[in-house]
């Protein structure tokens, strides 16, 4: 069963709770990042400050999240939600 997500509260992250932790972890991670680079207008400064991370290792994250920041794909994140190619849930 897929939790519905609430318009209402946009900093709201729903993330599935019948998967193995690893992949509830990494649906969170997801929707944060997402989130905040977002938010943030994607300026990784502003990120790095808000997630209390170095630097390098924000970069790091992203990577392992499967977005590319030096490649410019994590701004492209919204639009691939809006449009269905990804999914913030853990499938």
């Amino acid at each position: 069963m897929k939790p519905a997500a609430n318009p209402q509260l946009p900093g709201v992250c729903t993330v599935r709770l019948d998967v193995p932790v690893r992949d509830a972890r990494l649906a969170f991670e997801r929707a944060y990042f997402s989130f905040h680079l977002a938010r943030e207008g994607f300026s990784m400064a502003r990120v790095v400050r808000k997630s209390g991370m170095d630097r390098t290792n924000v970069y790091r994250k992203l990577r392992q999240l499967g977005f590319e920041p030096d490649a410019g794909q994590w701004r492209l994140v919204p639009e691939m939600l809006q449009a269905g190619q990804c999914s913030l849930d853990a499938d």
